[in-house]
């Protein structure tokens, strides 16, 4: 048993030493040698010293030579994924590689590499197409960044309430007004409504016992009637200080021209999978209850 063993140990440690001592160009030249000789374990094991971790080879012809068999290898002994990793290498470096199938007889790997081609091709496709759309939307966004939109504000309507904060960008200044002015102007006007509905105009129809009350609220519909007009003259003084006759605005887009204006983003085509064309509902009758199965074509 320890003979045994001794006598693996030396066959590794000779296979090794034959990696260290022999050059790039005759460890290429061996592994060649396995691969036409169907010996894909072998060849797949000196491809992949020449390779991994550190690329050996300088020739770039010997590098895609290399990475093509070493992915016939990885077919061949089962590792589909693999083998699509390598090829994707070699074309890396030459993507115009056709595989010679005097050379490589296995259809499945000529299969494989074609697919990998066009794989490849329609990736760089696309990505050049989205770089050229981010190119193009970078390009449009600095054009619009350029042009200036411009609004004009109306000047009668700094004396109308809410609007006049409204138009110079004050929203939340505007609603504060609007609120004051209508919580004072209700008041006063609701104050106002009721006691002519219950007394009329004249004052002198109201009750002796009921004039206190009465002029209490008179009071109260006065001073929220001298508020309200308070807080509109103070909602237009503000509007008028804030005024300004032209401000910048975003730009209507409908006016650039069409090389300009966003794209409306395309729709995504409908599903038309089975599951999501069926329709299940409950069927019921005077005897039973069910279930209904359909689709839509």
């Amino acid at each position: 048993m320890q003979a045994r063993l001794i006598a693996i140990v030396a066959v590794v440690l000779a296979f090794a030493t034959s990696f260290a001592l022999a050059t790039p160009r005759e460890d290429l030249a061996t592994a060649n040698k396995a691969f036409r000789d169907g010996q894909f374990l072998e060849a797949r094991d000196r491809y992949n010293f020449l390779l991994y971790p550190r690329v050996q080879l300088a020739d770039t012809n010997d590098l895609v030579e290399a990475y093509v068999n070493l992915g016939v290898c990885r077919l061949e002994t089962g590792d589909d994924g693999g083998a699509k990793r390598e090829f994707e290498k070699a074309l890396e470096l030459d993507p115009n590689k056709q595989l010679d199938p005097l050379v490589i007889t296995n259809k499945r790997a000529i299969v494989l590499f074609d697919d990998t081609k066009a794989d490849i091709r329609t990736r760089r496709e696309r990505e050049a197409n989205a770089r050229r759309e981010a190119e193009e939307a970078e390009r449009i966004r600095k054009i619009k960044q350029s042009l200036v939109g411009v609004r004009d504000n109306p000047y009668y309507l700094t004396f109308v309430p809410f609007l006049g904060q409204y138009q110079n960008g004050d929203t939340a200044k505007g609603l504060l007004f609007l609120g004051a002015q209508a919580v004072t102007g209700a008041t006063s006007v609701g104050i106002f409504a009721y006691l002519t509905n219950k007394y009329g105009i004249r004052s002198d129809k109201v009750p002796v016992l009921e004039g206190p009350r009465v002029r209490r609220l008179q009071q109260i519909e006065i001073g929220t009637g001298i508020a309200f007009f308070a807080f509109y003259v103070w909602g237009v003084v503000d509007a008028n200080l804030h005024y300004k006759r032209q401000v910048r605005a975003q730009i209507d887009e409908s006016l650039l021209p069409e090389y300009l204006q966003e794209k409306p983003k395309p729709k995504k085509p409908k599903k038309t999978s089975l599951l999501e064309r069926m329709q299940i509902s409950p069927m019921l009758t005077p005897d039973s209850v069910g279930i209904g199965l359909g689709w839509e074509n």
